[in-house]
């Protein structure tokens, strides 16, 4: 059994200085339960949906995935000092669609996970670039993700208001407490929705 997982920096495990991030958590928590499937973190910081849809066959074909979760858009839907989207919703849209199809032909069992809650007065602009990012942007990119993968008979897992302002580093990304929250959620939906069996 192995589970790849793509993302961006919240996957990669940015800001978790513990255990370095939600998909290490999980991992840890599935061998604590005497589950051990081989769990491949492929995420990358500052990845969009672009990036992944560029890698994504042939990452999850080299580590022969059984199970595949899609950890990307927050990145994507970032704007410029101009309003300009980094990825428009549309190529967002056309992107997941790729994504969606390739994993259906691929025969893996796919999980769309959309994005942590912010706190915008920290992220307009964030504090490391002129990069932006809001509520209205990552609810309207998460209902771009809930309908490709309703379109696309494939699970959707929404963690949008999960954390707490106390949970974020940095406005953007979780800290400790925010990635064992994300990591607990992943576990409880792969779980209720008997993706994996424990």
């Amino acid at each position: 059994m192995s589970i790849c997982i793509f993302g961006d920096s919240t996957a990669w495990g940015a800001w978790d200085e513990e255990k370095g991030g939600w998909v290490n958590r999980l991992r840890l928590s599935l061998e604590s339960k005497n589950y051990e499937p081989q769990v491949y973190n492929l995420a990358i910081d500052g990845d969009t949906s672009e990036g992944v849809r560029e890698r994504f066959e042939a990452e999850a074909t080299l580590r022969e995935a059984s199970i595949v979760i899609i950890a990307i858009g927050a990145n994507d839907s970032g704007t410029d000092d101009s309003g300009n989207f980094f990825i428009s919703a549309a190529q967002f849209e056309e992107n997941l669609k790729v994504l969606a199809d390739v994993a259906n032909k691929m025969g893996y069992v796919t999980v769309f996970l959309d994005f942590e809650n912010i706190d915008e007065s920290k992220t307009n602009p964030v504090s490391w670039a002129n990069i932006y990012y809001s509520e209205e942007d990552l609810d309207k990119y998460s209902a771009i993700m809930k309908t490709v993968a309703e379109e696309s008979n494939i699970y959707f897992c929404s963690i949008r208001g999960l954390l707490t302002n106390e949970d974020l580093s940095d406005g953007l990304h979780p800290n400790e407490i925010g990635h064992a929250k994300i990591a607990e959620a992943v576990e409880t939906f792969l779980i209720s929705n008997k993706i994996i069996i424990i």
